[in-house]
């Protein structure tokens, strides 16, 4: 399974060069992005699919259709003379202490 990374508000484009997405998956993606319950009325609340790139919107998490799957990490800044995967890392690290706090059970009174 192909897998890419993507952060929340930016692009990935698509294509058959390095880096790129190839455009069947980015379309397969784009249909299953369209179909989430958090897609919006006008399909693209997940990902939008433009002409040359697929852009993340507000919601991380990752899509897997087919042979492919795209992560989408959430905007948080971390160090940016680290490589990207480094960084991408750290995103990971963080969204998940903030999912622990957040789904962490009250304790009982």
């Amino acid at each position: 399974m192909q897998s890419y990374t993507v952060r929340e508000w930016e692009k990935l484009a698509y294509g058959d060069e390095d880096g790129q997405i190839p455009a069947h998956f980015a379309d397969q993606l784009a249909v299953l992005a369209g179909r989430s319950p958090f897609a919006g009325r006008g399909g693209s609340g997940v990902l939008e699919h433009g002409r040359h790139a697929l852009r993340a919107r507000g919601v991380v998490g990752i899509l897997a259709a087919g042979r492919c799957s795209l992560e989408i990490l959430p905007k948080i800044d971390v160090a940016a003379e680290e490589p990207v995967e480094k960084q991408n890392a750290a995103i990971r690290k963080r969204l998940i202490h903030m999912l622990a706090v957040g789904i962490r059970p009250l304790s009982p009174l």
